[in-house]
This record gives structure tokens, sequence and C-alpha cells, in this order.
């Protein structure tokens, strides 16, 4: 064999017994150790430990007391609660399947050694004939086999707790004291029928077991005993007879009452009835019995106005009923509404209105509208459309604060430049303690006449205006006086100009410095001052501009003062949502949930604004906003008509104006006087 295939079977050989390494070899991951015990921790059993049953034995009397605990555990074997005890209270020479230890505040603890433990420990009492313990919530059940002693369970903590008490009987003779009881009776007058419940605390001060006595003598139904007493039940009903131990006990009874009279079932020198009744009753109690504060008696009261009384033993509770008429009421309160309406150009008027409303109770809300409604949001939440049987729009409310949005759309007429429209006010069936009204206006549209139940506005008819336009008025019939008109044609002058005047800035310019120039020229002879003239001249025309221009601010002012201040004084209200003055209501996002929901159109700012504001708006009739417009066409139109008119009477009566204007000019810059004439001596001889 030649060497050269010796190594090749040499190295084919070894290279097989690594295949065959690699794959007998099993994969192999690296944890840390906290890790691995978390793993384990993971697949272990939930630790937990209930103790099944408590149970004591022995006697009193010859002190030897011993308590058996039996239960079970699984997981983890931990420390357990298994008694809470006063002091003077010890568990010793404990045997069995646990370790049992004192822990704080007079704690026993047990650690089990097996799943299934079974631990019995002695007792010592200290030499007292009572036992007061707590089980804790684990324990399950607890049993006493002590012969002379009595097992009283006491009620459960929040904590799951429970308390109880072994109390040593004396079971040769009777001691016969007394037991003490305090009765807290409830009465409840409902409009179908009326409950009790009674509760009866009761403390048995023997060391023996004793039977109390519970007599119903007002006509009771019981439906319920609660008490961890037996009792037995005679006279069909009527005599519950209850076994009591030594201590305290707690009895219950719940049931109906058929009369109108309570007697207590028990013979006590304490107790306390309540009386409460439903909000459509009215009870009269009987005025023998004294009343109390019903904070003073120990029980909850379900209705608002329930009396109390301290009753005597054998005393009688006895009440008279009166059912009473509900009225009409509405279950939402309406804080504020907002109205904005646009009126546009061309098309019908456009509306929004929001509703802050506080629901107490309604299910839905009807907007009686003329109107036609377009869309409609609760809590900016888009809802369908609806309406009831009398064509009314419905929708749906929640419960709490929260805002109401309704659009819609309305009619407007219009007539060669003018609009005229009746917008009436969705009603809401409650009154409104706030609402304002928004009217917006484009460029087209100049507002004539608005009027809002008791507010009548006259467009841009403010004080201030009427004050300028009667000086102007008068200013300009004195001027043409002056420029030797007749009273006729100065009155129609003088009501044209001022028409002119008040539909364009320039024309009331004019007319104003005109007015000035020509009463200076009148004036001038009159001001026996010639140094400072040129000053004088522009004091009055720089007057005459800025008479012309206030006048203009007050035509103008409904723009600029007075709706732009009620923007300020009654700014739009959003319901639940902060808002600043004159800022327009926020547009809520849409949120898409299902087909079928009516779209939404945004309400143009407009170029003026005119608001209206009323506190607690009755809800008794349907209330409208009256508004007329002219159009700036028309306006344009009817200022180049007045211009044209004013223009043609003066070039009518030019010449008997220029003649008088020339005589004031006269009269303001009169001819110089002729030097005197002197003559020489022959001159005089001829003469």
């Amino acid at each position: 064999m030649p060497k050269s295939a010796l190594w090749l079977c040499l190295a084919l050989l070894v290279t097989g017994f690594r295949i065959a390494e690699v794959q007998e070899k099993k994969p192999e991951i690296t944890i840390s150790l906290e890790e691995y015990d978390r793993l384990r921790e993971g697949q272990q059993k939930p630790s937990i430990a209930v103790i099944d049953t408590i149970q004591f034995s022995g006697t009193f009397q010859e002190r030897n007391l011993s308590v058996e605990f039996r239960g079970r555990a699984s997981g983890r074997l931990t420390a357990q609660t298994v008694l809470a005890s006063p002091e003077g209270v010890s568990l010793h020479a404990c045997e069995g399947d646990g370790v049992i230890s004192r822990g704080e505040n007079h704690i026993f603890q047990l650690t089990p050694l097996s799943n299934e433990f079974r631990v019995k420990c002695k007792l010592n009492s200290a030499g007292s004939d009572r036992l007061e313990l707590t089980a804790p919530r684990s324990a399950l059940w607890v049993e006493s086999g002590i012969a002379d002693g009595e097992l009283v369970m006491g009620s459960i903590r929040d904590d799951g707790a429970r308390s109880f008490t072994i109390v040593r009987v004396n079971t040769s003779v009777a001691e016969g004291l007394k037991p003490s009881s305090t009765g807290r009776y409830l009465i409840s007058l409902l409009p179908d029928q009326t409950e009790f419940r009674y509760e009866i605390q009761i403390h048995n001060p023997n060391r023996s077991r004793i039977v109390f006595p519970v007599v119903l003598r007002s006509q009771e139904h019981v439906q319920q005993v609660d008490s961890s007493s037996t009792y037995d039940v005679q006279q069909r009903g009527k005599d519950y007879q209850f076994d009591l131990p030594p201590g305290d006990v707690t009895v219950v009874l719940k049931g109906t009452l058929s009369g109108t009279a309570f007697l207590p079932p028990v013979n006590s020198s304490l107790q306390y009835a309540m009386l409460e009744s439903h909000p459509l009753l009215r009870p009269i109690a009987d005025s023998k019995v004294r009343r109390v504060s019903p904070g003073e008696v120990g029980m909850t009261a379900q209705y608002r106005g329930a009396q109390a009384f301290i009753l005597d033993e054998g005393q009688t509770l006895s009440w008279t009923v009166t059912r009473l008429e509900i009225l009409r009421t509405t279950s939402f309160a309406v804080a504020n509404a907002h109205h904005s309406f646009f009126f546009p150009s061309d098309g019908p008027i456009l509306a929004e209105t929001i509703y802050g409303i506080d629901n107490q109770g309604a299910s839905d809300i009807t907007l009686p509208m003329k109107s036609e409604p377009t869309y409609a949001s609760l809590q900016n939440e888009p809802v369908l459309l609806t309406r009831n049987k009398d064509g009314d729009l419905w929708l749906s409310l929640a419960q709490g604060p929260q805002q109401v949005l309704v659009q819609h759309r309305q009619e407007i007429k219009r007539v060669m430049g003018l609009a005229a429209a009746t917008i009436w006010l969705p009603r809401v069936s409650a009154p409104v303690t706030e609402t304002t009204l928004e009217l917006k206006y484009p460029a087209h549209w100049i507002p004539l006449y608005e009027s809002f139940s008791p507010v009548v506005r006259l467009g841009p008819l403010s004080l201030s205006a009427v004050f300028w336009t009667l000086l102007l008025f008068l200013l300009t019939e004195r001027v043409l006086k002056l420029l030797g008109l007749s009273k006729s044609k100065r009155l129609l002058l003088s009501m044209l100009f001022v028409l002119s005047a008040s539909l364009s800035t320039i024309a009331a310019v004019v007319v104003w410095v005109a007015d000035f120039v020509i009463i200076l020229i009148w004036a001038y002879p009159f001001l026996n001052v010639r140094k400072g003239l040129k000053i004088l001249v522009l004091v009055l025309l720089f007057g005459a501009i800025v008479v012309s221009f206030l006048y203009v601010a007050a035509r103008e002012g409904y723009t600029i003062a007075q709706y732009k201040s009620m923007a300020l004084s009654s700014p739009p209200v959003s319901y639940g949502e902060s808002q600043t003055a004159g800022e327009a209501p926020k547009t809520p996002t849409r949120q898409a949930n299902y087909m079928g929901l009516p779209a939404r159109f945004t309400l143009p700012a407009g170029t003026r604004q005119s608001y209206f504001s009323q506190e607690l708006l009755p809800a008794d009739a349907s209330r409208a906003v009256h508004a007329i417009m002219i159009s700036q066409t028309l306006v344009w139109w009817l200022k180049i008509l007045l211009i044209a008119l004013s223009i043609g009477l003066l070039t009518r009566n030019r010449q008997t104006m220029w003649s008088a204007l020339k005589n004031l000019w006269s009269h303001a810059n009169p001819a110089p006087p002729s030097p005197p004439l002197i003559l020489n001596s022959d001159e005089k001889a001829g003469s």
C-alpha cells in the first residue's frame, strides 16, 4: 500500500471519530445561580397553611385545659399565626407535627413540620375563669370540649380574624341575675309596605346560660333572624326564646310591619327608635314620645329626614302617614346656552347652538325647533339626528355635566339689496341661566335693525352718531343760509349732505371742511386781530378735520365701540371648557365610530359681529331674533345717487351761492381806504 494512501486512511478515521463525538455531545446552557433559584421557585407549589380546627378540652375546675391545632400546609412550611390571647394566657408542653413559638403582642405561631400536622398544647389561664381569645383568618373552625366552659363566638373583624370567649359556667346553682339589654329599632315607611330592623344588644352577667324572651307586639312578620345563639319560636311566631351564653350577644330581627304603631319587644330601660320614610311619604309621629337627634341613636337611615326617639318602658310609638303629590320637575339644568348665527350673501342662515347641561338622571333631551337640524354632538362626539313622535329633535343624554351642540339652518328673505330674517332659537324644557347670542355678518351685509326682546338696536344709530349728525345738519343749514339759499332749498341740501356723509367717509370729510372754511370766511371780519392770522386759519382747518373724523368714528362706532365691547363683556361660553373673551368655540375632533353620522360645517367668523345677552331665559315659549340688513351694493348706489343729487342742486344754485360767497369774501377782505385829497389855495378859491 502506498504511503500516501495510508495517511489518507488515518485522516478519514480521525475525522469520523470527531464527527461521532460532536453528534453524541448534548447542548449545554449556562445560567447564573440566582436565575436558577428563580426558575426553581416558579415550579414550586404556593406556600399556604390552613388551620382546620382549633379544639379546646379539659376543665376549669381541675386546671387541665388544653388546645389542639389540626391543619394542612402546602409549599414552603413557614410560621403561621394560630392564636392571639391577652396577657396571662400561655401555651406549653406542646407535642405533635409542629413547633409552637411566641410572637409579639401575645401572638402564638405554629411552624408545621409536615403537610398534615396536628399539634396539642397545654393552656394556662393564670387562675381566670374566662378566656378571651382571637382566631386568625386562616382558622376555619373553633370547637370547645371544656366540660364546665361555654364557648361564645364574637364578630369577625375587618382583617378576617374572629374573637371568641370561653366562660366558666356554674352548673350547680343558678345565679339568677337579670340580663341587661339595649334596643335599637329602625322602622322604614315605604310606599307599598313598612319594613323594620330590630337590633337588641344583650348582656348576660351570669356564668351559666339563660333564656331571654323577645315578644313581638306590633303585628310584625319576621323574615330573618341573625344571632349566634340558638332560639325557639312559640305562640305562632310571636315569642322568640333565645338561649344566651354568658357575655354579650346581639340579636337582629328583620321583617315587615302591618300596623301604624310600635311597642318594643323587650323590657329595657334604654331603647331607641328611628322612623324614616320614602320621599313620597310624610310621617307624623305621636307628640308624647321624646325626640332626640338621629346621630345619637347609633343607627344609619337610608332616606333623609329621619326622626329619632327615646322610648320608656312600655311606651308606644304611633304615627300617621300622608302620601305626597309629585310635582312636575325636570331632571336636568341648563347652565348656559350660546347661539351663533351667520348671514351669508346667498343661501340659508347657518346657526350653531351650544347648551351646557347638568344632567341628574334624564335619559334624553327634546329640542323643539322651527329650523332644520343638520348636525348634533354630545361631549364633542357626533350623534345621529332623530325625531320623536311630535317631530321634534330628540337626543339621548349621559349622566352629569355635558355639552350638547346642534347645528341648524333657517331661511332668510332677500328683496333688491335688503334682507329680513326672523331667527327662532331651539327651545329646551328647563330655564337657561345665561343665554348669549352672536350675530355674524359678512362684508356684503350692513345691519340696520336688530332685536332680541327686550333689547332693540337701530344699526349704526348710536347716541354719539345721532349727536354728530344733528350737529352737522344744523351747521350745514346755517352755512347754506349764509350762502343766500331759501329755507326749503337749504333744508333739502342739508338733508342730502348729511345722508351722503353718513354713507361716504370722503363726503363726510368734505362737508365738514367746507362748512368750517365758509364759517371762517364769515367770522373773519369779527376778528380784529391781524397778527397770527395764518396760525388761526391752520388751527381752524385742523379742528375741522378732527371734527370730521370724530363724526366718521361716531357714525361707524357700532362696529368699533358697541359690538366689540359687547364681545368682551358677553363672550361665547362653552360648558365645561375654559375659553377666552371673544374666542370662537373650539371645534371638536370628530371620531368616526359608525357610518350614517351627519357632517359638521364650520361657521365663518364674519366681518361684523353683534352680541346679545340675557340671564334666566324662560322655557315657556319660543324666542326669536329679528334682523334687517342692507347690502353694500345698494349702499354704494344710494351713495352715488345722493352725491349726484347734491352736486346737481349745488350746480343749479351756483349763481346765488357764488354771489353770497363773494360778498362774504369782500367783507372779510375790505378795500384799503383812499388817501385824503389835499387842495391848494387856487383850487380852494375856484371851488
